[in-house]
């Protein structure tokens, strides 16, 4: 991000050279392919914690609800991962647009991972509430681990955000200075 910085990104694409944005939409298109599989890791590990903590010895509810949504971020994110990596033909038609070949809208792809994060975080979140309810410890004690756990919602918030800030960047021609907040809240 500092480098995309450096070459235009947060700035009005008027005030930016072309050779800065097609840096910028170079620089994009590296986040855009790594933020998959960085988000997988991420949402891998806080569910196998989850699994270890509440699940650990039996496949209940929240097993399968962990191998359930394990399964979709998974597929999701490959998806996601592969329409980034195959967005132009060839590849350098992403930041050079007077080459020629095609690229496929990534706009959908945006949205629609932004959404199914929206989704993934909320049930990542509530996941822990259903075994904290079933904790043999007083009201006070399960309100105080479910508080450790509400730092999530932190997540939901950030994905709401960007989601937000995503429909904005689909919708304008200033993508230099539009596409700063989607990587922030990223």
């Amino acid at each position: 991000m500092l480098l995309a910085g450096n070459a235009g990104q947060g700035r009005h694409q008027w005030n930016v050279s072309v050779a800065g944005v097609e840096r910028v939409a170079l620089l994009a298109n590296i986040l855009e392919i790594l933020y998959p599989p960085a988000m997988f890791c991420a949402k891998f590990t806080i569910l196998l914690q989850i699994q270890r903590i509440f699940a650990s010895h039996q496949k209940n509810l929240i097993y399968w609800s962990i191998q359930a949504l394990i399964g979709a971020n998974f597929i999701t994110y490959f998806a996601t991962f592969v329409a980034f990596i195959f967005a132009c033909w060839p590849r350098e038609k992403i930041w050079n647009p007077h080459i020629p070949g095609r690229c496929i809208s990534t706009n959908a792809s945006i949205i629609v991972t932004s959404a199914i994060n929206i989704i993934s975080d909320v049930t990542i979140l509530l996941l822990p509430l259903i075994g904290i309810k079933k904790l043999h410890l007083p009201a006070k004690k399960k309100i105080m681990v479910g508080a450790v756990f509400a730092t999530g919602a932190f997540a939901c918030i950030s994905s709401i955000i960007r989601l937000v800030y995503s429909i904005q960047l689909t919708n304008t021609k200033d993508v230099t200075w539009a596409i700063s907040p989607v990587g922030m809240w990223a």
